[in-house]
């Protein structure tokens, strides 16, 4: 629609480029702005686009999950969510009722945060043994459905039902 494309490096800099002619908007460094941690096989998830917004996960223990504006690479909010590391998962935006939210999987959990603001709702413990989350969550019907494999007892498939609001979670099964 507007000529952009987005890129998440392995080393932690998101960037905006003119899909056109390859020139550099934007960039910014996830470890120098919002403290990432490092994970073992660097950054990796496919950012998502909503609107004027760029959602991705630096795993940094103030500013977990983030939203920056996609035409300037500005923040618009950051969250401390969960304060685990990233793990590989690409966020997914859910439109629940009257509510839009992020959901991902950091470290050890599936997380949860208001797309419009970032305040923290809920999470649900999700073990990989190591730590890669690599599934993007799926959502239907007023339920997330998150899998990763492990031997740990939260882990495998895990079926999530979403209040009305949005705002708290069930575990459904395992």
């Amino acid at each position: 629609i507007d000529d952009l494309i987005y890129f998440e490096s392995g080393r932690g800099t998101v960037y905006c480029y003119n899909a056109s002619t390859g020139a550099k908007i934007w960039s910014v460094d996830m470890f120098k702005k919002f403290n990432a941690r490092r994970t073992t096989w660097g950054m990796a998830e496919s950012l998502l686009i909503e609107r004027d917004h760029l959602y991705c996960t630096p795993g940094g223990e103030e500013d977990n999950i983030v939203s920056l504006n996609r035409f300037t690479g500005e923040t618009i909010w950051t969250s401390p969510g969960n304060r685990q590391p990233s793990a590989y998962c690409s966020p997914v935006l859910v439109k629940h009722n009257k509510t839009s939210l992020i959901v991902t999987m950091t470290d050890e959990s599936v997380v949860c945060v208001d797309a419009a603001t970032g305040a923290f709702y809920w999470q649900v413990p999700q073990f990989q043994g190591n730590k890669i989350h690599a599934n993007t969550p799926v959502y239907a019907d007023g339920k997330i459905f998150c899998s990763s494999e492990n031997a740990k007892t939260n882990s495998g498939i895990v079926a999530l039902k979403l209040s009305d609001d949005g705002k708290s979670v069930e575990t459904l099964w395992r």
